[in-house]
């Protein structure tokens, strides 16, 4: 049987990077998992006011250029990992996270 190696072009995924169709797309899948997020957060939480104000918060935006180019999806509001994470008297609700993994999309930690 014979295998043939597969050898990767090394200027692919700069000049993907660098596509601006390509950069739509996956802009506009950022703004998917931001419009998501609204769909995962609990409805009659305790809370509500602070529930609505994270995703009223949420944004979807471009960072970087050419192969460091990126989408970054969150949340400006200043308590927003309370909602994400939970704390001791919050339960996780993961809106973002879960919004992400319904996109088929990976998470990849840090941040700004």
């Amino acid at each position: 049987m014979r295998v043939t190696k597969f050898v990767a072009s090394p200027g692919f995924i700069p000049g993907l990077m660098a596509d601006p169709k390509f950069q739509g797309a996956i802009l506009a899948k950022g703004i998917d998992v931001r419009k998501g997020i609204k769909g995962n957060l609990p409805s009659g939480a305790s809370g509500g006011r602070r529930v609505a104000a994270y995703a009223r918060k949420a944004y979807a935006e471009k960072d970087g250029q050419g192969r460091d180019f990126r989408v970054v999806v969150g949340t400006r509001w200043r308590l927003g990992h309370l909602i994400e994470f939970g704390s001791v008297n919050n339960p996780a609700y993961s809106p973002l996270r879960k919004s992400v993994l319904a996109a088929g999309l990976r998470l990849s930690g840090g941040g700004r």
